[in-house]
């Protein structure tokens, strides 16, 4: 199975999620979008949040799709971040099972990745091949 590689110099940081999402919601996985249109082109931008017992935010993934007039873009996966001291209890993966489940046609290989995201998306991406 081919593997992901990181991306040198590349940070998504849990300061940018908390900034675009919502600090407070309801508890489990919720989703929201916003389009942006430009001529021809239209961006559609989906965020899946994450969100402990207590309602507060402690995960998110950020996709893309690109339309060009006619043309789709596979969906893209942003960033995916966790709350530093919510990680690893599989918050991450819940996300990425979710945005699979929502758009199955997902490219997790044409991502750019850091270091954590790209061992990751590895560690899951074997895991989907053993379940």
């Amino acid at each position: 199975m081919p593997k992901v590689e990181a991306t040198p110099g590349l940070e998504r940081t849990w300061e940018t999620m908390q900034a675009l999402c919502a600090s407070t919601g309801p508890p489990g996985i919720s989703h929201w979008s916003k389009t942006i249109k430009a001529g021809e082109t239209t961006l559609h931008g989906h965020v899946l949040e994450y969100r402990d017992q207590q309602g507060r935010l402690v995960g998110g993934l950020q996709l893309h799709i690109m339309q060009m007039g006619r043309e789709t873009s596979t969906p893209t996966v942003h960033s995916v971040v966790v709350d530093p001291g919510f990680r690893r209890q599989g918050i991450a993966t819940q996300l990425a099972r979710e945005a699979l489940r929502r758009w199955p046609d997902l490219d997790l290989f044409t991502q750019q990745y850091t270091e954590d995201g790209a061992a990751f998306v590895n560690r899951f991406l074997e895991k989907q091949r053993h379940e």
